[in-house]
């Protein structure tokens, strides 16, 4: 009796958990994630030593590329993001001075490097003003968009359209690997606001971000990002004849989905643990039932 006892409360404790899992993880697919992942595939461009070593020269091969993946057959919209570029972990920490208050540390926003394609592209909506144009890219003023979360953090009581912020690491190019564009003083002026998407992962809420034009700190490292019309692995030989075609020796290091991002961002390893629990809970219930 105390082992049928010991059993039976063991097989509730499993049937307990397994339903706790089951319910996270139908709320992390109900989460809402502000942008359209299905059909969209990211190509990492990654340029070899000494090539595209002046900024002019490597905004011109990225335009370039930009231009032909967008006449790619089945391609409907093309951007460009620097850093990893794809939610659910996008950008990274960057020092942005606000008139009257610094943001640093676990503060400072989530910046994001990016073609004026990449809300479009990504479906992200636009709540208020508007995105820059491909002429004011690299211009003076510079411009920038925040999403809601920074914007109503920084600026709550007011429009964060208009506001002018500072990033000091725009003023010059730290590294040969990161040029700056040049006249650049590192103010910024907010001309919209976007929707929130995951920005530090699927379990935490999004972070405060702003959007930049990628031509004003130009990597050498890029993704490009292209929504399809069809099956978007099945794009994957087309992208890199297309960037063989703007530079037969430039590699395309890696191909993957939105969705395959989202997977290994959370969503892959929550499904095999709630799979993993779900099985222990039926061979528990089996035992106790026998």
């Amino acid at each position: 009796h105390l082992l049928l006892a010991a059993q039976v409360a063991l097989t509730v404790l499993v049937l307990a958990g397994t339903g706790a899992a089951v319910r996270m993880l139908i709320g992390l697919y109900r989460t809402p994630l502000g942008y359209d992942p299905q059909n969209v595939i990211i190509a990492t461009i990654n340029l070899p030593d000494n090539s595209h070593t002046t900024w002019a020269d490597r905004a011109t091969f990225y335009e370039q590329l930009r231009s032909r993946m967008a006449d790619v057959p089945q391609v409907e919209s093309v951007a460009l993001a620097t850093y990893s570029g794809i939610p659910p972990r996008s950008g990274a920490r960057s020092v942005v001075e606000v008139p009257g208050r610094d943001m640093t540390g676990d503060e400072a926003p989530i910046l994001q490097r990016i073609s004026a394609h990449y809300f479009a592209t990504m479906k992200i909506p636009l709540i208020r003003g508007r995105v820059w144009s491909d002429s004011e890219s690299a211009g003076v003023p510079h411009v920038a968009v925040v999403n809601q979360t920074m914007a109503r953090e920084r600026w709550p009581d007011e429009s964060a359209i208009g506001r002018r912020v500072r990033m000091p690491e725009y003023i010059k190019s730290p590294t040969y690997f990161r040029l700056a564009a040049p006249g650049s003083d590192g103010w910024f002026e907010i001309i919209g606001v976007v929707g929130d998407t995951p920005n530090v992962g699927l379990h935490e809420p999004p972070a405060p971000s702003i959007y930049v034009p990628y031509t004003l700190m130009l990597s050498d490292s890029l993704n490009v990002i292209l929504r399809t019309s069809h099956d978007p692995l099945s794009m994957t030989r087309s992208i890199r004849e297309a960037v063989r075609t703007v530079d037969q020796n430039q590699p395309v290091n890696v191909v993957r989905t939105a969705e395959d991002a989202l997977a290994s961002a959370g969503w892959a390893r929550e499904r095999f643990v709630t799979l993993l629990l779900l099985g222990f809970a039926v061979f528990a219930l089996m035992l106790a039932v026998v």
